[in-house]
């Protein structure tokens, strides 16, 4: 089925092919019918996955067509050795202008055709049959009145490349169509014979700035809004100064009950224009009386994140609408009102954020829900431990999401499990696409293989975090991602060593930007050496953060990061290292030390100080014992540039050294409420450019 649909396709070589538009001509052609099992557009993601597969379809590279964006359309392209087969195998099908003298033209249902500045002559019976025409390379000239007057039989008509003054008024005569595109159109309004297209499933009408009004007349056959409608600046003719508010659509929104798929993603702050209470409970109100409605996108409406949360009735959508039988996917991306408000129930989950849970004496939870479920890139899945039994993990087959970029899989601590963390985990593997990745609260020891070999499995991963492990008490082989820019770990209580079971061979971590160590309580030992050292670790590395680590000392030289935050982790700074060669060389350092809780240990203990690249600008923040600074010290600080010293309530003076940084252009001094004056060592601070005094109260 899927290469039958490939020879279908409808384009030209080098063309970019929009997805949504491709999914909609299928099912316009009948070449995709609804099941029991699967919707047409569930089918549809199936057959596009397999055309993938084939290599029928590619992601496109190119740059995209004016008008459209990443966030709005997927691209592909067919290679041009595909795309010629497709032709040879259809010769008999398609219709190309090269070959209108041909008599045989009347068996042709597929027409692409670059002649729609002068009508076809409906006497050859070139349009008798044709159930899909496309004019293409007509931009510069305007569609002529009876370009397709005699397509009694189309059923997709592409427009999307003439120029259009107005929609001919024959146009309802084409009782099959089922498919328009026609943006850009250049008219005031839209024939009312429109409202004859009793089929019309798709209408594009992307571009059409001139467009103010809408027919009156019933348009109930519609059964899914083009999301151009959302980009329409002047319906009903209102503009309110800056704001382009479409007015017109709450008033006909009530009429098109047939609706299976209503995407209104960025769409109601147009309506609207600004928040109204009445407006938008009264809006969605009348969605919530739509008895086939499927499908509802409310995502990355500002309007709706803006809502008093004392308003009764965007706290939560109307239970009318979350107890449909019909409704099986509601996202409400950036909507933060729904996301917290909203209930969940064995027939409705809501993206990108999608709550695992099961009700009283259910043999199985709302999981496998997910299986043909249209996704975006982000999703996150949380309260894991609800999830009953490892098939319902594999039926959801999370591998084939490759939409998905962003992944959180998160369990709550503390609760019961019906299923080991790590068998569930096991059987979710995410797709190779996957570029954020988070696993949070989960209980098991170790993990399963699949996450053990994550640089075969994720060779895309460019973000991973695992906060609230409490039972981990190994690491997976992170360095050897090829693309990972920054990990966190946080949490994790059974991890004591960080060493070369997380680097997994030389050269590891050869892109990372960030390394981020959090409440890591339990961790006594950082050793950066790998036992081969034959290459350079991290040598991108710009940011390493230690916070609230009281145990862990460094066991070898660290990496040579561009900026250090050591916070509430005292032996970090003390640690007495063994120096090693597996760092790339680095011609400067930034250093933030804040100890709050137990101050900082004394200053000639900071032998840490020595193994960084020459400092540029320190920040110390709750400062102890400053007076005690070591020969070696005075020198690891002699290139400073700037400093800020902060939170010293007890100093009475400034620590001699001071006067021994001799290139500082920049101090601040924060905090020191006994300091009266500035000492004459500050005389030897030459090339001092700004000097800032914050809360030093009793300054004289």
């Amino acid at each position: 089925m899927a290469a039958d649909l490939g020879k279908q396709i409808f384009s030209q070589t080098g063309h970019n092919i929009v997805k949504n538009a491709l999914i909609h001509q299928w099912v316009s052609l009948g070449f995709i019918e609804e099941s029991n099992i699967f919707s047409t557009r569930q089918l549809s993601e199936r057959y596009i996955k397999q055309l993938l597969g084939l290599s029928f379809l590619q992601l496109s590279k190119s740059p995209l067509t004016a008008g459209l964006s990443h966030e709005d359309v997927t691209l592909f392209t067919m290679h041009d050795l595909v795309h010629d087969i497709a032709r040879l195998v259809m010769v008999d099908e398609i219709l190309l202008d090269n070959k209108q003298d041909n008599s045989g033209g009347i068996s042709y249902h597929y027409a692409l055709l670059s002649n729609c500045f002068k009508p076809l002559e409906s006497s050859t019976g070139y349009l008798a049959k044709i159930r899909a025409l496309c004019f293409t390379n007509c931009r510069e000239f305007r569609l002529s009145d009876g370009a397709f007057s005699s397509g009694k039989s189309l059923r997709v008509l592409d427009l999307s490349d003439c120029s259009i003054q107005k929609l001919p008024d024959y146009i309802g005569q084409l009782k099959q169509l089922r498919y328009l595109n026609a943006p850009g159109i250049q008219y005031q309004t839209i024939p009312n014979c429109i409202s004859k297209l009793i089929k019309l499933m798709y209408l594009i009408l992307r571009g059409s700035y001139e467009i103010v009004a809408l027919p009156e007349s019933n348009c109930s056959g519609i059964r899914e809004l083009p999301e151009s409608f959302g980009k329409l600046n002047k319906l009903n003719g209102e503009i309110h100064q800056d704001k382009l508010p479409l007015i017109g659509l709450p008033e006909v929104i009530g009429s098109l009950t047939n609706l299976k798929y209503l995407n209104l993603a960025r769409c109601m702050d147009y309506v609207f224009g600004s928040p109204s209470t009445d407006q938008t409970d009264s809006f969605i109100g009348s969605i919530s009386t739509f008895s086939n409605l499927e499908h509802l996108d409310l995502s990355k409406n500002k309007i709706l994140c803006s809502i008093p949360e004392s308003s009764s009735m965007l706290a939560r959508l109307p239970e009318c609408l979350t107890k449909k039988e019909s409704l099986k996917v509601l996202n409400v991306m950036g909507c933060k009102l729904f996301e917290a408000k909203l209930p969940q129930s064995n027939f409705l989950f809501t993206l990108p954020h999608f709550v695992v849970h099961t009700g009283e004496g259910q043999s199985s939870s709302n999981l496998p829900l997910l299986e043909h479920a249209i996704l975006d890139e982000f999703l996150e899945l949380s309260r894991l431990e609800n999830v009953k039994s490892t098939q319902e993990a594999r039926s959801i087959k999370l591998i084939e999401k490759e939409s998905i970029n962003s992944l959180n899989l998160e369990w709550t601590g503390g609760a019961d499990r019906f299923v080991e963390d790590m068998n569930v985990l096991g059987e979710m593997v995410p797709p190779n696409t996957l570029k954020k990745f988070v696993i949070e609260g989960y209980s098991s020891i170790s993990f399963p293989s699949w996450v053990m070999n994550t640089g075969h499995h994720l060779p895309n991963l460019v973000s991973i975090t695992l906060w609230d492990l409490p039972k981990c008490n190994s690491l997976p082989p992170f360095g050897q991602l090829p693309n990972l820019g920054e990990i966190t770990l946080g949490r994790m209580h059974g991890i004591r060593r960080i060493d070369k079971g997380i680097y997994g061979g030389p050269g590891a971590f050869p892109r990372l930007i960030g390394f981020h160590l959090w409440a890591m309580h339990s961790l006594e030992e950082l050793d950066f050496r790998d036992d081969l050292q034959t290459q350079v670790m991290f040598p991108m590395l710009q940011d390493m953060e230690i916070s609230d680590c009281p145990k862990v000392r460094l066991k070898s030289s660290p990496p040579n990061a561009g900026n250090w935050t050591i916070i509430l982790s005292d032996n970090v700074l003390s640690s007495r290292v063994e120096r090693c060669h597996t760092s790339a060389s680095s011609s400067s350092a930034v250093a933030c030390l804040s100890d709050h809780l137990c101050k900082l240990v004394p200053m000639h203990q900071w032998v840490l100080l020595c193994h960084l690249p020459p400092l540029l600008h320190l920040h110390i923040d709750g400062c102890g014992d400053l007076s005690s600074a070591s020969p070696e010290i005075i020198r690891a600080l002699s290139s400073l540039k700037s400093l800020i010293l902060e939170d010293n309530e007890k100093a009475e003076g400034l620590p001699r050294w001071l006067g021994e940084l001799t290139c500082l252009q920049g101090l601040s001094l924060v905090g020191f409420q006994k300091l009266k004056d500035l000492e004459g060592n500050m005389r030897q601070l030459t090339s001092l450019q700004s000097l800032n005094l914050d809360g030093c109260s009793i300054m004289e």
